[in-house]
């Protein structure tokens, strides 16, 4: 016999098929071994998924800006709710001004000239306050919060003057 004949039978050659069963749930069986990851490995992923790496980078740099400058100290969401802070606080003092000028029992006569001129430039304050905040919402805004400050500042002395 020639060495193709001798390999032609050896093709023909098949397994019994109890032993192709048992050897099939032998290798199915068997728990493949934890590989670890390695750095090339890792590169490989991201060259093939880099499309969607790069997108989801953009975004979160997109998102990480805009949350940024949502919170920078010249946006005017922040002087709003500052002012509005501040007009709630004046709203406070007036009511407890209010409060003290029913009981005169509580107020120093002695300081009553100092206490209507400080009245009077409030009063001008908030004028101009109120005509900053009606003409021009968005460029006057600073000027606008540090008339309301000086205002706040005025009845905070005028309460201070009001008690003995």
């Amino acid at each position: 016999m020639n060495i193709f004949e001798i390999l032609k039978e050896l093709k023909n050659i098949k397994p019994d098929q109890e032993y192709a069963k048992q050897s099939r749930y032998l290798i199915l069986s068997q728990t493949p071994v934890n590989k670890k990851i390695t750095v090339a490995e890792i590169f490989d992923w991201i060259s093939i998924h880099r499309l969607a790496t790069a997108a989801s980078l953009i975004g979160v740099f997109i998102l990480l800006v805009v949350l940024s400058v949502s919170y920078l100290p010249g946006n005017k969401n922040s002087l709003v709710a500052e002012a509005d802070e501040i007009n709630a606080s004046i709203k406070i003092k007036l009511n407890d001004m209010g409060y003290q000028l029913q009981n005169p029992a509580e107020i120093n006569i002695n300081e009553i000239p100092n206490i209507q001129k400080n009245l009077e430039e409030v009063t001008k304050l908030m004028k101009e306050a109120q005509i900053l905040s009606e003409n021009n919402k968005d460029k006057n805004m600073g000027e606008y919060l540090e008339k309301i400050k000086a205002a706040q500042a005025l009845l905070t002395e005028i309460e201070s003057l009001l008690v003995k």
